[in-house]
């Protein structure tokens, strides 16, 4: 009996190990490492599939200047509230990372570029159509985004998912 445990407590350790290996501890996103995980294995599926996927890169726009003005205690607020806007914004199947700084990734599985620009261009104007209100001020943020579809990146299929994946992310970047 002891020995159970402590092997469910081990496990229970485990697994609280693995969660915070790959979430963002700030927004409580995805990380970075599990972001681009998941973006190998989406592309895996797409590629192995024939179905498009599409991926955004976003950008909170002057957010230093949020940080020098405000102080990075409200600038971590205002990443805390866009985490969860890109979350209630996005569909069950889709994704929302934090890359770092004010980089965010999101995976939009099974859309092709028409259904990318909608769903970039819907973000876009929810985060700036209300303010993050913070102690003392209410701040109006913008961001920027950049879109890219699989199959309309190039791939080199001998290489697979995880050059598909780097395509997709250099060109949303662009």
């Amino acid at each position: 009996l002891r020995y159970r445990r402590l092997a469910k407590r081990l496990q229970a350790a485990e697994a609280n190990l693995r969660e915070l290996a790959l979430t963002d501890a700030l927004t409580l996103l995805p990380n970075r490492r599990a972001g681009l995980a998941r973006l190998t294995a989406e592309c895996a599926q797409a590629l192995r599939h024939g179905r498009p996927l599409s991926i955004a890169m976003l950008d909170v726009d002057y957010f230093k200047r949020i940080n020098d003005r405000w102080g990075h205690p409200v600038g971590d607020l205002v990443l805390r509230e866009l985490a969860i806007r890109f979350q209630s914004n996005l569909r069950d199947t889709d994704l929302a990372a934090r890359l770092g700084g004010e980089e965010f990734l999101v995976i939009l599985h099974g859309s092709d570029s028409k259904g990318a620009e909608i769903m970039a261009q819907r973000l876009r104007e929810r985060v700036a159509s209300c303010p993050v209100t913070v102690p003392n001020a209410d701040i109006t943020v913008t961001i920027s985004l950049g879109v890219a579809t699989l199959p309309d990146a190039p791939v080199d299929a001998s290489l697979g998912a995880h050059q598909a994946g780097d395509n997709l992310l250099r060109q949303a970047d662009e």
